[in-house]
């Protein structure tokens, strides 16, 4: 799956501008978030692998690549939504705490990362 995200022009602020109603700082920063959003979904891992089970009369799983994330829910569905929202959480958490561990000097940078 590919996306296209347009270059940060002047031209595409007037546009964003114009048709939200935006100044042009707003309109910058939303093009910004955007941009954000398709790099996170496109290039970012987006699949993580649930282990789930059925352990009487509920369901149990967690995450097994990203350690304390585990749930349990009455329904299989209940219990891959609520992984999902804890991952998310987890991962903004560690995210957030990387960074204020950092400090004021410090670079992001992507890693890509195969499984042999």
């Amino acid at each position: 799956m590919a996306f296209f995200a347009p270059a940060i022009s002047e031209q595409n602020v007037a546009l964003a501008k114009s048709s939200l109603a935006l100044g042009a700082g707003d309109a910058y920063v939303m093009c910004i978030m955007i941009i954000k959003f398709i790099w996170r979904y496109t290039y970012e891992q987006s699949y993580y692998t649930a282990v789930t089970k059925k352990d009487g009369n509920w369901w149990v799983g967690w995450i097994s690549e990203v350690s304390g994330v585990n749930c349990q829910e009455r329904t299989h569905e209940e219990l891959l939504e609520s992984l999902k929202i804890t991952l998310e959480e987890a991962l903004d958490f560690n995210r957030n705490d990387a960074l204020i561990a950092a400090g004021n000097d410090y670079q992001e940078e992507q890693i890509i990362w195969h499984s042999s």
